[in-house]
């Protein structure tokens, strides 16, 4: 038995190897303070690459955390709302009407005092504070996200995760996103150890 060779094949520059983490993603220019990338979640959205979404989120990290702090909200499921939401574009509006980083409704907005809710400072604290209400009420990540995406009376009224075929992905669909930031910040926070 033969095996194949490369006889004209030269290496001319040899790679770092890297080890392989599943669902974390790198900074391509961003490193941490021992000169290794930094981690990000591997999360996607609107055809956007983790890359593209972690420098848009960056934007907000200051906010978001300061905001998260304030409310008592996990800032991993802030950052996993606002990417199912709006994917970290200040100027998103829905079919539906809802506007901006965490995707108020008008009348939610309202309800919640904030005047401007294409302003990402107020449209944050707003989205925050509802979360924070939200899971005060119902005490779980899960019911806290389908009360965000179908309202709090839906909630209520089946005992539970509505039954619709949007909210039910929804709710899948920002606990995966916030898997992915957990990782990626727990990841992080080893490597600053080690």
């Amino acid at each position: 038995m033969g095996g194949v060779s490369f006889p004209n094949l030269a290496v001319t520059k040899k790679l770092p190897v890297r080890r392989f983490i599943p669902m974390i993603a790198y900074h391509a220019n961003s490193v941490t303070t021992d000169g290794t990338p930094e981690p990000i979640p591997a999360v996607r959205c609107m055809g956007l690459s983790p890359t593209a979404i972690a420098r848009r989120a960056a934007r907000y990290e200051d906010t978001i955390q300061r905001l998260s702090m304030k409310y008592g909200v996990s800032i991993n499921l802030v950052k996993a709302v606002i990417t199912k939401e709006s994917c970290f574009d200040p100027k998103a509006e829905s079919y539906a009407g809802a506007i901006g980083l965490m995707q108020l409704m008008p009348a939610t907005a309202a309800w919640l005092e904030v005047a401007d809710p294409t302003d990402p400072e107020q449209n944050l604290d707003g989205g925050i504070k509802y979360l924070a209400s939200l899971y005060e009420r119902f005490g779980r990540i899960d019911l806290t996200l389908a009360a965000y995406n179908a309202g709090p009376g839906n909630v209520h009224r089946h005992k539970g995760i509505p039954p619709f075929q949007e909210t039910q992905g929804y709710v899948k669909s920002v606990l995966s996103h916030y898997r992915f930031y957990t990782q990626a910040a727990r990841f992080k926070s080893q490597l600053a150890l080690n």
